[in-house]
């Protein structure tokens, strides 16, 4: 096998057709961080900033063959899921991880998009909670997610944190709830909680129509991060901050919710 610097990384997730979440979001995120992101996709979207009008899951045979034609060629660093929306794809994925022994699988369990249409079914969330959620070396999700794998309402701080603390009991040790949803703070605080310790990273809340494809940016950002070789701290922080320049870069795109601007550092 040849003897890359760059670290390659795998994105399990949809196709987003305007491209500003999902596979598309992932790709973008990896090339800008200095990694090379291979694909596997799940799902096809028919898309844009307002609205999801058309979702159509890929056969569970070519899903499996992706995840095979890419493990036989690559040296994966890190792999992340995005939108698998069935449980049968959730399985699939779930047996690929155990067989390949992956090690650095970071899950990202999306269930919304920005615009309110549902990515998953629910009859898919008990498959998280017993196959893949336990597997997993991270899961990245906002707080609607946490509280649908928690199965609590969440409102405060300790809520997020009771939750982290009941979803780990699944097998899971390191947990990234996005704070972006909670609108009630003036900052924006993501709370990690690693092998039974909480630690916080907050900043700005950015006033901003900007955030399609947000958690998935996170998530890859994250992913790429670990794939580089930082830490799970560094990882996090590198990856909010990441997403929060995204964020602030406006690209006037679309008439719902935009894309954030993935390469930024390319246009300062």
């Amino acid at each position: 096998m040849k003897n890359s610097k760059i670290p390659v990384v795998l994105t399990i997730a949809g196709s987003d057709s305007g491209a500003g979440a999902g596979i598309q979001a992932d790709l973008k995120t990896f090339s800008s961080l200095g990694t090379y992101g291979t694909t596997v996709i799940t799902v096809v979207t028919s898309q844009n900033t307002l609205k999801v009008s058309d979702v159509q899951p890929l056969e569970l045979s070519i899903i499996s063959s992706q995840i095979d034609s890419i493990v036989e060629d690559f040296d994966l660093k890190a792999i992340k899921t995005g939108m698998l929306f069935t449980p049968e794809i959730v399985s699939v994925v779930a047996k690929k991880a155990k067989e390949y022994k992956w090690n650095k699988l970071i899950v990202d369990p999306v269930m919304v998009a920005s615009s309110g249409d549902s990515l998953l079914k629910l009859e898919a969330i008990n498959e998280y909670k017993n196959n893949l959620i336990p597997i997993s070396f991270a899961i990245t999700p906002n707080i609607p997610e946490l509280a649908t794998l928690s199965g609590d309402s969440i409102i405060s701080k300790n809520d997020i944190k009771n939750a982290c603390v009941d979803i780990s009991k699944l097998g899971v040790k390191n947990i990234i709830a996005k704070g972006g949803h909670n609108k009630s703070e003036r900052e924006a605080t993501d709370i990690l909680f690693i092998n039974g310790t909480f630690f916080e990273y907050s900043l700005p809340r950015l006033k901003s129509s900007n955030n399609h494809g947000t958690g998935c940016t996170f998530a890859a950002a994250f992913t790429a991060n670990i794939a580089l070789g930082k830490d799970i701290k560094k990882s996090f922080v590198d990856a909010k901050e990441y997403v929060w320049q995204a964020m602030s870069n406006d690209l006037l795109l679309g008439n719902g919710n935009g894309p954030v601007d993935h390469f930024y550092q390319l246009r300062k």
